[in-house]
């Protein structure tokens, strides 16, 4: 004999879905960064509202899936001058590292610096992990300086021989080496500090181009810094990524904040129970004839969803083109 157990209404099921969802993407407040810390960075005393995500746990019923908007907000600090017309700063990210290529490491800064630029609003149109040789690293640096407004290196700002990143970018901006001599003494105070002798090498890491933003490295030894020559932003920061993460929160990207105009709004339409080539199907013509707001199919394990990106000169404007163009995705996946 089977036990006959009553099923649950399905709107007794719906309601305990859409309950879930609430709770998981219930919105998040705005978070404040706090002030900087050091006395190099021009910016240090500045303040920066860096909004998280939030979402809205409404599910609706769509071809057999459910989807429900993900709001995902950048705001970026209005230029002094008004910015007029479409957003059209880019940058490249450059990863410096032999073991990169070899597969030894996992190049997560290059993550976290692209999801930083996505919430400036600042569009990355090429990656490149190119080994510790001069030659080629100097390839690369003119091949980005020819197509990048913004160029963010990441390693080769060690003590070695092979640490040649900062020289390499100095070469190609006709820029001069200088000591720094604040950076110097922070390297003497911090080997005295753990008892061990500062070797010659290690002086290297002070020396820095000429007229530089330095980034000071309060979770490591190498220094970072920032130059503009020739109409382009150049950044430099360390590879290790327990330097680098922290460096590119509090010093880099409070630099590039300034350069900003405008912002950058996206949405994230997240549908379960549709595959990504269906749902691509459905949303083909949209995606085809619209500029902006962009829309942009993804998947993900057990889901797939779509983001809908606007870019205008303020968050209302963005929420504006945004509305009807989700609205009539909505409809379609309805």
């Amino acid at each position: 004999m089977f036990e006959n157990h009553k099923r649950p209404s399905e709107t007794r099921t719906r309601k305990r879905f859409a309950f879930i969802l609430r709770r998981v993407f219930a919105p998040l407040d705005t978070e404040k960064v706090p002030k900087e810390t050091f006395s190099d960075n021009p910016l240090s005393s500045a303040q920066r509202t860096r909004p998280r995500r939030c979402g809205a746990g409404s599910g609706i019923k769509a071809r057999q899936s459910c989807a429900f908007i993900e709001n995902r907000m950048a705001a970026r600090a209005h230029a002094a001058d008004t910015h007029e017309g479409e957003i059209t700063v880019n940058a490249e990210l450059i990863a410096v590292g032999t073991e990169i290529l070899l597969g030894d490491i996992v190049n997560t800064d290059a993550q976290l610096i692209s999801q930083g630029l996505s919430e400036l609003g600042i569009n990355v149109f090429y990656q490149t992990v190119v080994g510790d040789n001069p030659a080629r690293l100097e390839r690369v640096v003119r091949e980005a300086k020819d197509r990048a407004d913004i160029i963010i290196t990441t390693g080769g700002l060690g003590p070695t021989l092979d640490d040649l990143t900062k020289e390499t970018l100095a070469t190609v901006f006709g820029k001069k080496m200088a000591l720094h001599q604040p950076s110097l003494d922070r390297l003497t105070e911090f080997f005295n500090k753990i008892g061990r002798e500062m070797t010659k090498n290690n002086e290297k890491q002070a020396w820095l181009p000429e007229g530089c933003t330095v980034f000071t490295n309060l979770w490591g030894t190498a220094p970072g810094c920032a130059f503009e020559a020739d109409g382009k932003h150049v950044l430099m920061l360390p590879g290790p990524p327990r330097e680098c993460n922290p460096m590119w929160k509090e010093c880099a990207m409070p630099y590039l904040y300034k350069l900003a105009g405008g912002c950058i709004v996206s949405r994230n339409i997240r549908v379960f129970g549709l595959g990504e080539s269906n749902m691509e199907n459905i949303l083909h013509d949209m995606m085809e004839k619209s500029a902006n707001p962009t829309i942009a199919p993804y998947a993900r394990t057990s889901e797939c969803f779509a983001r809908v990106t606007a870019k205008a000169d303020t968050p209302a404007e963005c929420e504006k083109l945004l509305d009807p163009v989700v609205d009539e995705i909505l409809k379609l996946l309805g």
